[in-house]
């Protein structure tokens, strides 16, 4: 399952949680749904990983603090810290590899 979650649930998200993927989002982006759909499957297996969706749209804060430049963009947290920030994806099984490098 993926949270939608304010700027305030972002932060709290982050510090309360080991790992963590935020997927950055907007309303009209076709693309975000591709992504939406690929992480909620992803979730379902991963259970030690809290999967968060942000508008941002709605979360300018958050644009100027992580130097958002395109949608989707997904950001994965370690121990709280950014560990990763990536925005093109390819497929299910990238996506895969890339989130459990958050373990490794």
């Amino acid at each position: 399952m993926i949270n939608d979650v304010s700027y305030d649930e972002f932060i709290q998200s982050i510090r309360n949680n080991q790992y963590v993927v935020m997927l950055g989002y907007a309303n009209m982006c076709g693309t975000c749904e591709v992504a939406k759909k690929m992480l909620e499957v992803l979730s379902v297996n991963m259970s030690d990983i809290t999967f968060n969706k942000i508008n941002v749209n709605l979360n300018q804060l958050l644009i100027k603090e992580h130097d958002i430049s395109s949608v989707p963009c997904f950001m994965l947290f370690k121990n709280g810290e950014l560990f990763d920030t990536f925005y093109a994806f390819n497929s299910i099984t990238f996506l895969y590899n890339r989130i459990t490098s958050l373990k490794k």
